[in-house]
């Protein structure tokens, strides 16, 4: 009898382990496709989310073009963070991604970051009119919505033709904004979000809004996450008040 009534205690622990372990030990995942010049921000959204919550986030990056084509291609995301809203309407007439879901999370600023700090921030948008530099660096206008309003900007400058060949075009902002800071270009049309993110020098100025288009950004909950929890909790922090602080923080507006 009393073997018995151990076996049974040991039973009652082990079946208490493991739904403990079941409960606690394995959190759901959400996959976030984040376009590149939010990176910096969403760092911060994902640290809060993960230590308010039971859910952990994983990151995929790249330019709008890129993430878009993955998306259409199978990729398993669930959750979309555009630099544009083209494409998140694109993909929800398409029917990958709930058509009820799709918000503006930020409205992007763009800026001229240089790193030559002999240059005056006030004086770097001279400096880009009279063609005092080398190299520009902006992400490919085809695939990048900064990179769209980069091209938007020196036209309205009347400056793009002239400036083709000393302009390199990078994949995403954030490859155009690691050019300039190392050297490879001097100056970078890049997200006011990287250039707040770069602690060692600020040498940047604010381009006039009346040169580019509104860059609105838009957030949708792809089919895949519309049946996970993770991602519909993901989703709904996003939309928080918390979320729009630390988004503010890193330099966007709200729309």
């Amino acid at each position: 009898m009393r073997l018995k009534a151990q076996c049974r205690k040991t039973m009652a622990w082990l079946v208490l382990l493991f739904l403990l372990g079941g409960r606690f030990g394995h959190a759901e995942s959400v996959t976030v496709a984040v376009s590149a010049n939010f990176l910096i921000a969403f760092y911060d959204l994902k640290d809060s989310f993960e230590l308010n919550g039971s859910h952990e986030v994983v990151l995929v990056t790249g330019s709008t073009g890129q993430l878009y084509a993955q998306i259409i291609n199978g990729a398993p995301f669930d959750v979309l963070l555009s630099a544009d809203q083209k494409t998140a309407t694109l993909l929800v007439e398409s029917g990958f991604a709930d058509p009820v879901s799709q918000f503006t999370y930020a409205r992007g600023q763009l800026v001229l970051w240089g790193n030559n700090l002999n240059i005056r921030a006030s004086a770097m948008l001279k400096e880009l009119k009279e063609g005092n530099f080398r190299y520009l660096a902006i992400a490919n206008p085809r695939i990048a919505p900064y990179g769209f309003a980069a091209r938007q900007t020196l036209t309205a400058l009347g400056i793009w033709p002239q400036l083709q060949e000393r302009i390199v075009l990078a994949e995403n902002t954030n490859q155009a904004f690691v050019w300039a800071q190392t050297g490879n270009a001097d100056l970078g049309l890049v997200a006011l979000s990287q250039a707040l993110g770069y602690k060692t020098h600020r040498n940047f100025i604010v381009i006039p809004p009346a040169l580019y288009d509104p860059i609105l950004q838009d957030a949708i909950l792809l089919i895949r996450g519309a049946k996970n929890p993770a991602a519909i909790s993901f989703y709904n922090y996003l939309r928080s008040r918390d979320a729009s602080n630390i988004i503010k923080q890193h330099g966007y507006l709200e729309d």
